[in-house]
């Protein structure tokens, strides 16, 4: 219910959380995108041009903007069912973590770390293919419904058990997006990690992406259409190269970075409109990374 996203606590971001700077300016196209309403702002770092929300909610704050009313019933802020997508998201969790997969050779399980669980699919798709897959997520409406749906226990922020041995794959899909503190996160991340391990994260590549482009262009849509948690559920803003930024400052080497991701908006079909949509972001990504979705894969360096 939007009634309840009025008067949530707030908190100043003054700070780059990439490069550190306090030297920021108002992006109000962004608001605008967001049909954000006082006190909420985006902040564009005039150094490294990173976007982020300011005043924000609190923690408080955004434990009501994303329990089951205000976020998980939803998609997108649009009256989409978010169920909706559940069916053609598993088949991407399948086919991304075989890919993944190969990038362990000799390796029948691989010991992952679903940060941002959701609902707990990416989860119980990993234990299907074999794999030791635990989930973390900040929702307790949506850990009830992991455990509802799969009998799957997720984990809170601070309740994780540790892998003595530590983790081969830390995988964040549409979550890092989310993160108050994505510079001592990925710290985190990096501590997490066994030798060798890799991260891998997918965000979208909000309102600055060739498609939204368009759409905004010929008027039919590439924003938000009214106030709602989707207006206030992203606390950054990532292009391809602010994403490649933040992760090469925090201890990673990118070993892979596509625009063209093949996400849930394609579904199970293969009609002339999910054809035309596949080949639009392929060429979206050719010219200049300008597809909707960032999957960046990045190694824990070794040096610290």
């Amino acid at each position: 219910m939007v009634a309840a996203l009025y008067g949530l606590e707030t908190e100043i971001v003054a700070i780059c959380a990439n490069c550190t700077q306090v030297n920021s300016q108002r992006d109000l196209r962004f608001e605008n995108w967001l049909c954000l309403i006082p006190p909420y702002q985006v902040r564009l770092c005039r150094g490294c041009g990173l976007r982020w929300l300011s005043p924000r909610p609190t923690s408080a704050g955004y434990a009501v903007v994303y329990n089951a009313e205000n976020y998980f019933g939803m998609q997108a802020g649009e009256g989409i069912a978010y169920e909706g997508v559940l069916a053609a998201r598993n088949r991407q969790f399948e086919t991304r973590l075989m890919q993944m997969a190969k990038r362990f050779p000799g390796r029948k399980s691989l010991n992952i770390l679903d940060y941002g669980a959701a609902t707990g699919e990416f989860v119980a798709c990993a234990r299907a293919l074999g794999h030791h897959c635990v989930g973390v997520e900040l929702s307790e409406d949506a850990r009830a419904i992991a455990h509802s749906r799969f009998g799957i226990t997720l984990h809170e922020p601070d309740g994780l058990p540790e892998l003595s041995a530590g983790y081969d794959l830390i995988h964040m899909n549409h979550v890092f997006e989310h993160v108050p503190h994505p510079a001592a996160h990925l710290a985190w991340c990096r501590r997490m990690l066994a030798d060798g391990g890799m991260l891998l994260i997918e965000v979208p590549q909000q309102f600055c992406n060739h498609i939204d482009g368009l759409k905004r262009l010929l008027g039919r849509g590439g924003k938000l259409e009214k106030f709602s948690a989707f207006s206030l559920h992203h606390t950054y803003f990532y292009t391809a190269r602010s994403l490649l930024d933040i992760i090469s400052r925090s201890g990673f080497r990118p070993i892979a970075i596509t625009t063209n991701v093949k996400g849930p908006r394609l579904g199970m079909r293969k009609d002339y409109r999910s054809r035309l949509m596949d080949f639009t972001l392929r060429v979206a990504d050719a010219v200049g990374r300008g597809g909707d979705n960032i999957e960046l894969i990045a190694v824990k360096s070794s040096i610290d």
